[in-house]
């Protein structure tokens, strides 16, 4: 059976180099502010046409993109949301300089993964059954990354791992597969 690999979530940040007036805010339709939530230090920006949201964190300008599945539409949505809050005169306009935090990647495999064999012989491996029922592995040349590998064939890769780190993890787990 191929293997399958798909991005889940994505997350990026930006820094508006500016402070926000979060009560401002509430004159965009695609706001939610609630003042009585966390202390009123948290707004979220969700527009029909976005895939994730974006959450403006203090009146820092401190930008989040969660919820996409692409690092190019978490900073087209981050990008959308600079514009408008320009356009409602919230920020001076400016260009963004978006950081990828993190990404989930779920790999499936197509086979069973021996997850006994797969620690007697790989390092950086800890597997407690009767705590988690997966593997977690946090490979050496992808530092930030984790994987929690299950019996099933169903990996989690989250972390800031490239293709090519991914494709390694990939290949490194499917030799552990059974029929």
């Amino acid at each position: 059976m191929p293997q399958k690999r798909s991005i889940v979530n994505v997350v990026v940040t930006t820094d508006l180099k500016q402070p926000v007036d979060l009560e401002k805010l509430t004159k965009l339709e695609d706001i939610t502010y609630d003042p009585r939530k966390y202390n009123g230090k948290v707004a979220y920006f969700k527009s029909k046409k976005m895939q994730g949201k974006v959450n403006i964190f203090f009146s820092t300008g401190k930008l989040i993109s969660v919820g996409t599945k692409s690092v190019k539409r978490a900073e087209k949505e981050l990008e959308h949301v600079v514009k408008s809050l320009a356009k409602a005169k919230i920020i001076k306009p400016m260009r963004i300089e978006p950081v990828i935090r993190n990404t989930v990647i779920s790999i499936d495999l197509g086979r069973p993964v021996d997850l006994l064999a797969l620690c007697e012989r790989m390092q950086g491996i800890i597997f407690e059954p009767e705590q988690f029922p997966a593997a977690i592995w946090r490979p050496n040349y992808a530092p930030r990354s984790t994987v929690l590998v299950f019996s099933t064939g169903k990996l989690i890769v989250t972390g800031n791992a490239n293709a090519e780190a991914v494709d390694r993890i990939e290949r490194g787990i499917a030799g552990f597969t059974t029929q």
